[in-house]
């Protein structure tokens, strides 16, 4: 086992927005553009940090949980957080496996 930070190189968060007839000074202070910048660069994170590290469990279905386990527990020990990210993980793995099924099993012309 090597040292982790030299392992993964670090996720570089600069997000670039094309541009519009606002300029970029009124462009970075925008609310939302901060908000969007932020929670670009915490998937970023998370996914190498924490999903990418959990490989070795062999089941993308258990890093993901684990993933989202962590996420919680970081937004803070409320049952709401932890039934928000329990449904983001039902959720998603169901349209995983919908997906996989023809179109004339799910819609009825």
């Amino acid at each position: 086992m090597g040292n982790y930070d030299t392992a993964i190189p670090p996720v570089s968060c600069t997000v670039t927005f094309p541009r519009t007839a606002v300029p970029e000074l009124l462009a970075r202070t925008n609310p939302m553009v901060i908000y969007c910048e932020t929670f670009i660069c915490i998937f970023l994170s998370t996914n190498r940090y924490v999903f990418k590290r959990l490989k070795f469990l062999g089941s993308k279905e258990a890093s993901q949980g684990f993933t989202l386990l962590f996420l919680a527990i970081w937004h803070g020990l409320f049952s709401g957080y932890f039934m928000c990210f329990f449904l983001e993980f039902v959720i998603v793995n169901f349209e995983r496996s919908v997906s996989y099924l023809p179109m004339h099993y799910i819609i009825h012309v």
